[in-house]
């Protein structure tokens, strides 16, 4: 099973090498809770199915914020 926390990549995916990374400035303003919602807004628009956001912030039980 796959773990929101710690970050992690999922298993046959490539990766794009850093040098063709390109970064959304929309999600450089964004509170984490609203980044996550547009991603997952982003993912429902492609049929994306048993989705498990991997981040490097703990989280609580219920996925949002932080663990404190």
């Amino acid at each position: 099973m796959t773990e929101a926390f710690p970050l992690a990549w999922p298993q046959g995916w490539p990766r794009t090498p850093s040098h063709k990374r390109t970064y959304n400035h929309q999600l450089k303003l964004s509170t984490f809770d609203s980044a996550r919602d547009k991603l997952l807004d982003e993912l429902r628009k492609l049929s994306a199915r048993s989705v498990v956001l991997s981040t490097s912030i703990p989280l609580r039980r219920d996925g949002n914020g932080t663990c404190v």
